[in-house]
C-alpha cells in the first residue's frame, strides 16, 4: 500500500479486489449467506479488518496525507501451520501455499508513542517506544489464541484477545 501512494501522481485509480470473492479467500465485505458453496473457506473468518485499514490508505492515496486515526490494532492469521492437510477433500492446498510464513500479522495504529506487545498462544513479543503512526509487526504463530495490546506510560490503551473465538491449532 505505501509503494501505491508513494506512486499516487503517477496513477489514476486504483482497485481493490474483491469484494465477495469467498472461493478464493479474496473478500472484504460482509460474508453473504448467497455465497457458492465457499464455506469451507469463509466459515469463522472474517475478513472485515481489512476495510479499517483500506480505509486509512485510501484517504492517503486521494490526498497524499494519512489520516489520524487514533489507537487501533487490526491483527490477522491462518487458524493452522501453511502446510496443514485439509480434511475436507475439497479444500486441497492452494498454488504457492509454501511461499508465506506461519505468523500472526498485526497493524497497529498509534496516536502518540508507546509500547506494543502481540501474542500468539505462549509466543509473545514487546517492541517499546514505537513512534506515533502506523506500524506493521509479525509474530511466529504458536497454539491458541491471538492477541495485542497498546499501552503508553504504564496504562493499558487498547487490548484484544481473540480468545476461544480464534484459535491457532497444529
Amino acid at each position: 500500500m505505501e509503494q501505491i501512494i508513494a506512486m499516487r501522481n503517477k496513477v489514476d485509480m486504483v482497485e481493490i479486489i474483491s469484494w465477495n470473492d469467498y472461493g478464493e479467500s479474496h473478500y472484504i465485505g460482509p460474508i453473504r449467506a448467497d455465497q457458492p458453496n465457499s464455506q469451507g473457506w469463509t466459515e469463522g473468518m472474517n475478513h472485515q479488518g481489512w476495510l479499517s485499514i483500506i480505509k486509512i490508505y485510501s484517504t492517503a492515496f486521494k490526498t497524499g496525507k494519512y489520516p489520524s486515526s487514533g489507537d487501533s490494532i487490526t491483527l490477522w492469521s491462518r487458524p493452522h501451520p501453511k502446510g496443514a492437510t485439509a480434511t475436507a477433500p475439497s479444500n486441497p492446498r492452494p498454488s504457492g501455499w509454501q511461499n508465506t510464513d506461519d505468523n500472526v500479522y498485526a497493524f497497529i495504529t498509534i496516536s502518540a508513542p508507546a509500547t506494543i506487545v502481540i501474542s500468539s498462544g505462549n509466543n509473545t513479543r514487546s517492541w517499546g517506544n514505537v513512534p506515533a503512526g502506523i506500524s506493521k509487526f509479525s509474530l511466529s504463530s504458536a497454539p491458541g489464541s491471538i492477541g495485542a495490546k497498546i499501552t503508553r506510560s504504564g496504562k493499558t490503551i487498547k487490548e484484544y484477545s481473540s480468545g476461544s473465538d480464534f484459535q491457532y491449532t497444529e
